[in-house]
């Protein structure tokens, strides 16, 4: 049986990028995620924006365990966040509302793009 050549492009990226652009593939996965729940909850498919939101939190427990505690001060702000938008993604899965995925949507994006921008890169 082939493989699927789309599942195989992806594969090959996750194994050859750079720690950085792993970085930046979760940050894009936990957006894209972030915004079909949003989509699902809107359209009312619950079911749809409860897988979305959950793979979005399965990322960021990624980001969070690929911090390392003896960087100090950024680490320990960066693990902060991550734990928020958490929180925050629970409350919306919870409560079925639309604003904390919102939030969380736009602090993902901001920080994409600070580490985008920090290291000079372009998506």
């Amino acid at each position: 049986m082939l493989a699927n050549p789309y599942r195989t492009y992806l594969h090959n990226q996750v194994e050859t990028a750079s720690g950085l652009k792993l970085i930046i593939m979760l940050y894009n996965g936990a957006i894209k995620f972030t915004k079909l729940a949003q989509i699902g909850l809107a359209e009312n498919k619950l079911e749809q924006s409860h897988i979305n939101n959950v793979k979005t939190q399965d990322i960021l427990f990624e980001l969070m365990n690929a911090l390392n505690p003896n960087q100090g001060e950024m680490a320990d702000n960066l693990y902060q966040l991550y734990d928020y938008m958490h929180q925050r993604l629970v409350t919306a899965n919870l409560k079925k509302e639309a604003a904390p995925l919102a939030e969380v949507e736009k602090l993902l994006v901001d920080l994409r793009d600070t580490w985008l921008q920090a290291f000079n890169l372009s998506q």
